[in-house]
């Protein structure tokens, strides 16, 4: 049953289409956003899992496997590069400093099958990082615009 003082995603949805925008209509973004940072965190750890059933255990050495280090080792490791020894060569900053572990734990069996999944794993973490970053500069100009509305308000 409706129990009207409940508000409801209908309700919001009709306030936030009516009249100017409002801070419950900045909240629905940032919602969106949020969305949006948790599915790329699932991503990760689904692209983190497949790593694990080839036996590369990247995660172990570094702890953002997309970030500079990992992400070069991925790429180098779906071009088709497998020796652990060259692989280690690509880390960089704290990594670096961790070769010799990190040389360990890049042994693994990445079949072809493991490189169609890694890449569209990674495709999609690119496409949500993509989508990350338009919501953000949306929210980003729709407060500015509020902001000048604010100012002219006081203005007058």
């Amino acid at each position: 049953m409706y129990d009207s003082t409940t508000p409801n995603d209908f309700d919001s949805d009709t306030r936030a289409l009516s009249g100017p925008a409002s801070c419950e209509n900045t909240s629905k973004r940032g919602n969106i956003l949020g969305n949006l940072v948790e599915e790329r965190t699932r991503a990760s750890n689904r692209l983190q899992q497949t790593l694990e059933g080839t036996n590369l255990k990247l995660g172990d050495v570094a702890t953002d496997i997309l970030g500079k280090s990992g992400r070069a080792t991925l790429e180098a490791l779906l071009a088709g590069q497998t020796d652990p020894v060259v692989l280690a060569d690509l880390a960089q900053g704290r990594v670096k400093a961790k070769r010799a572990e990190l040389e360990q734990t890049l042994v693994g069996t990445l079949t072809a099958h493991h490189r169609f999944l890694l890449r569209e794993q990674l495709d999609h973490i690119d496409t949500l990082n993509e989508a990350i970053s338009r919501v953000s500069n949306e929210i980003e100009e729709r407060m500015h615009a509020l902001d000048h509305i604010e100012q002219n308000a006081c203005l007058s």
